[in-house]
């Protein structure tokens, strides 16, 4: 059953709607970066060392049965998932 859903779940039915995948992570982020320019100007040299600590960051990963631009349900998909996350 698996199997035939990995070959054919994601196929699109005659009026361009299919299946899709929604996936939630939580993950913690650590990270640094430096700067050295800002909007095209040289950046004070005190702030080049920049570090980010977010205890939770969660990121969402959506497999859509066609692309975007290209079909109208999975549009409708991802912009209904972009308007969830904004509120």
């Amino acid at each position: 059953m698996l199997t035939l859903h990995d070959e054919k779940g994601y196929n699109t039915l005659i009026n361009g709607e299919g299946c899709f995948c929604l996936e939630l992570k939580e993950t913690n982020l650590n990270c640094g970066a430096k700067y050295f320019e800002f909007e095209q100007e040289p950046y004070d040299s005190f702030y080049n060392d920049f570090y980010c600590i977010f205890s939770k960051v969660y990121y969402y990963y959506l497999v859509l049965p066609e692309a975007i631009d290209e079909n109208d349900f999975s549009l409708k998909v991802f912009n209904t998932l972009r308007e969830i996350l904004k509120s």
